[in-house]
């Protein structure tokens, strides 16, 4: 096994992990381990899925409302902009799977600290990414109530 460093963000990170590869894949699986609930059956279809597009994502769909606000923070009260429809919103998830070589590709050519996630990268390039329907069974951890939702998830 290799480790790599992580970086200040998580591209750095993500391109410190890439660099410490040894052998020639041609997939690469990213995962922020803050979403340790993904399943075999999960990974499986969204590998399947980067196979035939070039890259995949888990996703779930979002049951909320969401509204884009105004973007001023000095604002006491941001106001709503306009509500996005549902139909078209994801939370996406990891882990995320791409052909290494695009990959690679992309990340030489667009990758910054601003990519929040990886399937970004391939956005910016123009390229196509998958988006695999997930079961909400696989929080973020990012609070104790998302850490308690975990639990119970698995067992």
């Amino acid at each position: 096994m290799t480790l790599a460093d992580g970086g200040k963000e998580r591209f750095d990170s993500v391109r410190g992990g890439l660099a410490a590869l040894e052998g020639d894949f041609p997939f690469v699986a990213i995962h922020d381990a803050a979403r340790p609930c993904f399943t075999a059956d999960l990974a499986r279809r969204v590998l399947h899925a980067a196979e035939l597009i070039g890259g995949a994502i888990p996703a779930s769909r979002s049951t909320a409302t969401i509204k884009r606000g105004t973007d001023d923070s000095s604002e006491e009260f941001p106001l709503i902009r306009r509500t996005v429809p549902r139909r078209t919103l994801w939370e996406a998830e990891t882990p995320q799977i791409f052909r290494l070589d695009l990959y690679r590709q992309a990340a030489e050519r667009y990758g910054s600290s601003e990519v929040t996630d990886d399937a970004a990268l391939f956005e910016r390039a123009g390229l196509p990414v998958a988006l695999v329907e997930s079961d909400h069974k696989n929080p973020k951890i990012t609070t104790a109530w998302d850490l308690s939702i975990a639990g119970m998830i698995l067992g």
